[in-house]
C-alpha cells in the first residue's frame, strides 16, 4: 500500500502478460540479473506453443513455463546465487510495484527502465539496482 491507501490487484492472466512485457526489455537490474529455466520445463513448453501453431520467442517459453506452474531461475550475478521463482511468487510480490509504474504500462508511457523496474519489484521485492 502507498502513503495514499490506494491497493492494486490483478489476475493472474494479467500478471503474466505484464512480465512478458517486462521480459521483453531483456535487462532485470541493468545486467546483473538473468533469467533461465529447467532445459526439460523450457523443452516442454516450447512443444506446447509450437502445437498450438506458435513460433515462440524466449518470453513467450518463459511465461508458458508459469503458466504451467513450474519455476523460472534468476541468477544474481553481483551474489552468485540462483533463486527459483513461480507464478504465486510473482503474484505476492505484485503489491510491491509502485502504482505508478503501472500507470505507465497502462497509458502506454512505459519504457525498458519502467519494465526492469517492475520486475525488479516482482522478483526482488523493490528496485534494487538504480
Amino acid at each position: 500500500m502507498n502513503n495514499y491507501e490506494i491497493t492494486h490487484t490483478i489476475t493472474k492472466k494479467g500478471l503474466l502478460e505484464l512480465v512478458w512485457l517486462c521480459f521483453t526489455s531483456h535487462s532485470i537490474g541493468y545486467g546483473s540479473v538473468s533469467i533461465g529455466s529447467y532445459e526439460v520445463d523450457y523443452q516442454d513448453a516450447k512443444k506446447r506453443l509450437k502445437a498450438k501453431g506458435a513460433t515462440p520467442c524466449v518470453e513467450d517459453i518463459w511465461v508458458e513455463i508459469l503458466r504451467s506452474g513450474k519455476n523460472l531461475k534468476m541468477y544474481d550475478h553481483e551474489e552468485e546465487e540462483t533463486t527459483l521463482f513461480n507464478l504465486d511468487s510473482l503474484m505476492a510480490n505484485f503489491p510491491k510495484v509502485d502504482a505508478w509504474r503501472l500507470s505507465q504500462v497502462i497509458n502506454e508511457e512505459d519504457d525498458a527502465c519502467t519494465q526492469d523496474e517492475i520486475l525488479q519489484c516482482l522478483l526482488l521485492g523493490g528496485v534494487v539496482y538504480c
